[in-house]
C-alpha cells in the first residue's frame, strides 16, 4: 500500500506453488489467485481504516503467458495452465517450421511454450468442451482484473506475449488467430497499459472491506 506520495505504507504476502505433473505439465487453480487476492486486499483495507486512511485506487502488476478457460459468469472451466507448462512443445515447433517467419514478423516474438498461443491451441486440442464453453482464454492478470470489477479486459504488454497480438497495429491479428486456429471473440478486450478499467465491484469490496467504486 502506497501513499500519494509513493511512499511504501504497508505489505503483504500470500505465498503458492505451481502444481507440477507428467510432459512438462505445470498448473494452478484459480481459487489460489483468487483467494490470494482476496486476502492481500483484506489486509490491505483492515491496515487502512486502523490507520485513518482512504484507498482510492488499485494497481496491478503482470503475470504473463498463463491460461485458463473462464466463462461469462467468471466460472472456472479448466485449470490455468502456467507459463512453465511446456506440453505445446511439439506445436511450437510445428509452427516454427511452417509458419517461422511470419511469426515473428507480425508478433516480435520467437515462438516457445512459455507464449500464450500455442497453450491455448494445446487446450483446445485436448479439452475441447472447456474450450467451447470458455467465453475468454484468460491470463491470471486478466482474471484478477476481472474479479475485481467485472470487465474482461487486458492490456497490450500482456497482449504482446500471446503470439497474437499484432504488435505494429496493437490489436489481435487475423492471421495469426487462424494460425493457431483460435476465436477472437474468447479473447479479452485489449487496452493501453496503466488504463482505469473500471471500478471496484459490491462484491469484491463486501468480500474484502475497500471501498466500493
Amino acid at each position: 500500500l502506497f501513499d500519494k506520495c509513493a511512499s511504501l505504507r504497508f505489505t503483504h504476502r500470500v505465498t503458492y506453488a505451481m502444481t507440477l505433473g507428467p510432459c512438462g505439465a505445470a498448473t494452478m487453480e484459480a481459487a489460489v489467485f483468487a483467494n490470494g487476492l482476496r486476502e492481500i486486499a483484506r489486509a490491505c483495507a483492515d491496515f487502512a481504516q486502523s490507520e485513518g486512511l482512504h484507498i482510492t485506487a488499485i494497481s496491478f502488476t503482470s503475470q504473463r503467458s498463463s491460461v485458463a478457460a473462464i466463462g461469462q459468469d467468471g466460472s472456472v472451466l479448466s485449470p490455468f495452465y502456467m507459463w512453465y507448462d511446456k506440453r505445446s512443445c511439439a506445436l511450437c515447433a510445428e509452427h516454427i517450421a511452417q509458419h517461422g517467419e511470419t511469426l515473428y514478423a507480425l508478433c516480435g516474438m520467437s515462438l516457445t511454450p512459455v507464449s500464450s498461443a500455442p497453450k491455448m491451441q494445446w487446450l483446445k486440442n485436448t479439452a475441447l468442451d472447456a474450450y467451447k464453453n470458455a467465453y475468454k482464454l484468460m491470463g491470471i492478470h486478466d482474471y484478477l482484473l476481472y474479479l475485481t470489477c467485472g470487465r474482461f479486459v487486458t492490456d497490450a504488454s500482456l497482449g504482446c506475449r500471446t503470439a497474437l497480438m499484432d504488435i505494429r497495429n496493437f490489436c489481435w491479428s487475423g492471421e495469426l488467430l487462424a494460425m493457431f486456429g483460435l476465436d477472437e471473440d474468447k479473447l479479452c478486450e485489449l487496452v493501453a497499459p496503466g488504463s482505469i478499467i473500471g471500478s471496484l465491484s459490491d462484491a469484491f469490496a463486501r468480500a474484502t472491506g475497500l471501498p466500493c467504486g
